[in-house]
């Protein structure tokens, strides 16, 4: 090792900083000749750094003496196994347990899903060779499997009839009886004659996600327009919901407008979060404005909520929907000043169509 000192510490001792021994330091009056650096030595130290090669110098261990660096190493080397031992174990225990929650979603759910509803497997399991004609499972609900070529022309023929019908009585066999249907019908229709263009193919199917029992579709007609409804689907019959298919309502606007009912009306609406203030209905702190549109009108309605009720709440699915279709009951203030400005009394259905248990 060569390493240089002050020429004041001549003729003292000093320790080597590498082999730690006490060495004599020749003063100027020993005359001892100045240390030169070997040529070949020097040549061959270079060349053998510039090919990468790392040289080490370092002095010869006494017997027993280990570095410091050696002892170091060993130590890292054994902490880092510890650790790898440790992530190891951590990595199979997160394994199995993520392993152990799926498997007891999958085995403790009792639900199935909708495909599976639509494909004919049911709730005891079974291909669609286990529906009856009309995708009855046993005795717990139907379903329409859109493989089945049985069920399929059954569906085309009822709406082959339905679409065909030209008089609210030739289509009263393929609708839901509830109650005042055919009044209803006539009203809506202006008489009995009813104008629509005749069955042209099957689109889609889908079984509504509510109500088991029901089944929506979608068809062309021959003018190459969709017709979309809800059937209720059981074993023995299949019926038209139409007043979700109609969008039926127990007035139009242009009644609510004339009459201002301090009643309940019925409608079927899509409703939207609004910002109309105005009248008696004017304090936007109060009063939450929702828009009332019906594809049978050409303008929407005003509806109002007292701000954070529980119509409020519910309208709106807490925050988290602004586009719904629902069934409201509806009606004016006593001292109404404009048509399109209606109290909403509460929600009926979520969706347009009023099932059995409702």
């Amino acid at each position: 090792m060569i390493f240089s000192l002050s020429q004041d510490l001549g003729g003292n001792g000093v320790t080597c900083p590498g082999c730690e021994h006490l060495l004599t330091v020749p003063s100027s009056a020993d005359k001892v000749s100045e240390l030169v650096v070997s040529k070949e030595k020097y040549v061959s130290h270079v060349t053998k750094g510039s090919m990468g090669e790392v040289v080490k110098y370092q002095r010869t261990l006494a017997e027993g003496e280990r570095h410091e660096w050696a002892d170091e190493s060993e130590v890292q080397r054994e902490s880092n196994e510890k650790s790898l031992k440790y992530v190891s174990l951590i990595t199979l225990f997160s394994l199995l347990l993520i392993g152990g929650l799926a498997y007891l979603l999958m085995s403790g759910s009792g639900s199935r899903s909708e495909e599976e509803m639509i494909a004919g497997k049911g709730k005891q399991g079974g291909d669609s060779s286990d529906l009856r004609l009309n995708g009855s499972v046993g005795n717990d609900f139907y379903v329409y499997d859109p493989k089945n070529e049985a069920q399929v022309e059954q569906l085309e023929d009822f709406l082959t009839g339905l679409l065909a019908s030209k008089t609210v009585d030739d289509m009263l066999p393929y609708v839901r009886p509830v109650e005042n249907i055919r009044e209803k019908m006539v009203k809506f229709y202006k008489g009995q004659a009813i104008s629509q263009s005749a069955f042209r193919s099957l689109s889609s199917t889908m079984k509504t996600a509510s109500s088991p029992g029901f089944l929506s579709f979608v068809c062309q007609t021959q003018d190459y327009s969709n017709s979309t409804g809800v059937l209720e689907y059981g074993e023995d019959e299949v019926l038209l919901d139409w007043e979700s298919y109609v969008a039926y309502c127990d007035m139009t606007w242009d009644e609510l407008a004339a009459k201002k009912p301090t009643t309940a009306v019925r409608v079927r609406v899509t409703a939207k979060r609004a910002y109309y203030y105005n009248n008696e209905f004017a304090d936007e702190h109060m009063w939450q404005a929702v828009s009332l549109i019906n594809p049978n009108e050409e303008d929407p309605i005003y509806g109002y909520v007292e701000k954070g009720s529980a119509t409020d709440q519910l309208l709106f699915n807490f925050g988290n929907s602004d586009n719904r279709r629902v069934i409201l009951d509806i009606y004016f203030p006593s001292d109404a000043k404009k048509g399109d400005q209606v109290f909403i009394e509460g929600i009926v259905q979520d969706g347009w169509v009023i099932t059995e248990e409702n």
